[in-house]
């Protein structure tokens, strides 16, 4: 594992997020960076694993894994043969313009029974978001553009056949922001 990998398993909650993805999953990672989290899924059973990154350079396949450089408006069209979807720290780097759009592109377009694991930075604490705005611009330079969680939560709200929880937890001085979206139709 390379120090980069073993830092940011430091400051990312791994562990809560594998146990929300259901076993024998295909799975969609909206996201993925250079696919740290593909490394845990040894511990967990999977079918497929599909991995997209507007800044992946080389596409990869091999044996049930894909990992390419497509965007969410690419993968959007063939939703329906994922059973699990991630989004993992994506929101923040989309425009503001297009947050609101992008999450409701992706809840219209889950599957029956599927599952959307949404993790992002939270800003419900000044000092802790300062500090998440601080790594991003040291470590992407990037400008944060925060989604509050009362959106998602009043999209949820109107949306029939959703059910999710919310919650919240802070290592350091990261702040993490969850929601689990099942679609129970």
């Amino acid at each position: 594992m390379s120090l980069l990998s073993h830092l940011r398993k430091k400051i990312y909650p791994y562990e809560e997020m594998i146990s929300y993805i259901p076993p024998y999953s295909n799975i969609l990672d909206i996201g993925c960076g250079d696919s740290h989290i593909l490394e845990d899924f040894s511990k967990i059973n999977i079918k497929s694993y599909t991995g997209i990154d507007p800044k992946i350079k080389k596409n990869i396949y091999k044996k049930n894994i894909e990992i390419t450089n497509s965007t969410i408006e690419d993968i959007l069209k063939n939703m329906e043969k994922f059973d699990c979807i991630l989004m993992i720290d994506v929101m923040h780097h989309i425009k503001k313009t297009e947050q609101r759009k992008i999450i409701i592109k992706i809840l219209s377009a889950m599957k029956k029974n599927s599952i959307l694991v949404y993790k992002d930075i939270s800003n419900r604490n000044k000092f802790f978001s300062f500090m998440n705005k601080m790594h991003d611009f040291l470590y992407n330079f990037e400008k944060i553009n925060y989604f509050e969680s009362e959106k998602i939560i009043s999209i949820l709200q109107n949306k029939k056949h959703y059910t999710f929880d919310h919650f919240y937890k802070r290592i350091f001085w990261y702040d993490h922001e969850f929601f689990i979206i099942k679609y129970n139709f």
